[in-house]
């Protein structure tokens, strides 16, 4: 868990759909580590790219869209409500 919090500033800051996409599986996996297939879910994260960016600009804009920021990563595969 602290590996993850420590990646999420860069991650965050790269914009890079393949680095969110590992990361993003990572926290999948950290949830849920017996039932998901890191693979399988790297796989459907990366294959939605616009929804990723929007996750990843979220944060920079979370003084304005208040818990709103969450919605755009529930439109990430993996990370619905």
């Amino acid at each position: 868990m602290q590996e993850l919090e420590r990646r999420a500033p860069e991650v965050v800051a790269r914009r890079d759909v393949d680095a969110a996409a590992s990361f993003l599986s990572d926290v999948v996996y950290l949830k849920r580590p017996h039932t998901t297939h890191r693979a399988s879910v790297r796989e459907a994260v990366v294959s939605h790219p616009a929804e990723v960016l929007g996750a990843l600009d979220a944060p920079e804009r979370v003084g304005e869209l208040g818990y709103a920021a969450m919605d755009a990563l529930a439109q990430v595969p993996w990370f619905c409500a």
